[in-house]
């Protein structure tokens, strides 16, 4: 309702028509791989793509991340458990991270499934369903074998390409961390995706590294070799003090010494007088101690 603050006459004009041109999300990614777990209302969400509009969201639909573990070698290197290795979940927050909205999530399996392609290919094939994803992601095909993982590309661009022809794929180099081996990676990537539906698909090289993980998610539980990380630690502790551990001293050996109540022939020595003659101990008599030959006037009768 209008106030007018004076009189007069006021034209209002009132819109006829709607607006012809609807605001509707232009970058809606659908995400495929695996999640702590898939449950909601006891339902399960394995294999169903559901739409999310925040981190917090997701958290409470599908849990938070894996926890990656690495073993701790001799000179402090680490190497990563492959089995506790899932790249979903990172890819997602850093979407979040960097403005965005609704997304699709097609969770395959849990953080304790191996990673399988034919569960990445029936996920594709339940997409088709879904006509408001717009970009098809699957951040795990990367720790795959080689072939399998162009193999799953190939499947991703014909999806996009030939069947939908409204997405496009985001594909990631396979060994793309590695700079020392560029010109091997990119040749196999030419080779291994091939040259069909190029025009659906983006892919982004090298790998970035990013700082994403708080420091609050990484503690001790990252090791599996913790015994081994605790004997390092405390070496590193006495190195650093100044403290070395002496070897250990072996005990002499033990020298064959005769027997102490037993002479060198092997007689006892409370049998024999210091002569060398045989006497038997006399029995004490009755009311005389025999250690003073005083008489016991406590013993007496």
């Amino acid at each position: 309702m209008s106030y007018f603050k004076t009189p007069g006459v006021y034209i209002k004009e009132q819109d006829a028509f709607g607006s012809s041109v609807v605001a509707v999300p232009t970058a809606v990614p659908a995400f495929i791989g695996h999640t702590q777990y898939f449950e909601q209302d006891g339902n399960s969400l394995l294999m169903k793509p559901t739409k999310v509009r925040s981190l917090a969201e997701f958290r409470e639909i599908f849990g938070g991340g894996p926890r990656t573990t690495f073993k701790v070698g001799a000179d402090g290197s680490l190497a990563v458990d492959e089995k506790t290795r899932y790249l979903m979940f990172s890819s997602l927050r850093i979407f979040y991270a960097n403005g965005g909205g609704e997304c699709y999530i097609v969770p395959i399996g849990s953080y304790t499934d191996e990673i399988d392609p034919e569960k990445m290919g029936e996920a594709l094939q339940l997409l088709s369903k879904e006509q408001e994803p717009t970009i098809i992601l699957i951040p795990d095909a990367v720790l795959l074998p080689k072939d399998d993982c162009y193999s799953i590309y190939k499947d991703v661009l014909q999806h996009c390409g030939a069947k939908m022809r409204s997405r496009i794929a985001i594909v990631d180099v396979w060994g793309g961390y590695d700079a020392k081996t560029k010109d091997v990676n990119m040749r196999d990537f030419r080779e291994g995706i091939g040259s069909n539906y190029l025009a659906f698909g983006a892919v982004y090289y090298p790998w970035l590294h990013t700082t994403i993980t708080p420091a609050s998610e990484v503690d001790y539980r990252n090791v599996s070799n913790r015994k081994e990380f605790a004997k390092l630690l405390i070496d590193d502790i006495k190195k650093s003090m100044g403290i070395v551990s002496a070897p250990e001293a072996k005990a002499p050996a033990a020298k064959d010494a005769p027997a102490a109540d037993k002479p060198a022939d092997g007689k006892d020595k409370k049998s024999r007088c210091p002569k060398g003659r045989w006497w038997k101990p006399r029995r004490p008599q009755i009311g005389t101690d025999h250690r003073s030959r005083e008489p016991n006037p406590g013993r007496q009768r």
